[in-house]
């Protein structure tokens, strides 16, 4: 069983890429992106599933690390 989580954590990076990708190409994805904001950028839901997606990459770097 201890094997089964350590692929699970590895599955939240690229799901998180993948909705990343699947919000900046929808209607208003891109807009969201190139809009001003006061927090620097960081506004809309495909930005933000890009630092999830960023912030779960240790898992796989651990991986990569190893072999």
């Amino acid at each position: 069983m201890i094997w089964l989580s350590r692929w699970i954590g590895l599955a939240a990076s690229p799901v998180f890429g993948v909705m990343a990708a699947d919000a900046a190409l929808r209607s208003d994805g891109l807009a969201a992106l190139c809009t001003p904001s006061p927090v620097a950028g960081l506004d809309g839901m495909a930005t933000m599933y890009a630092l999830m997606a960023a912030a779960h990459s240790p898992a796989w770097i651990r991986l990569l690390a190893t072999r």
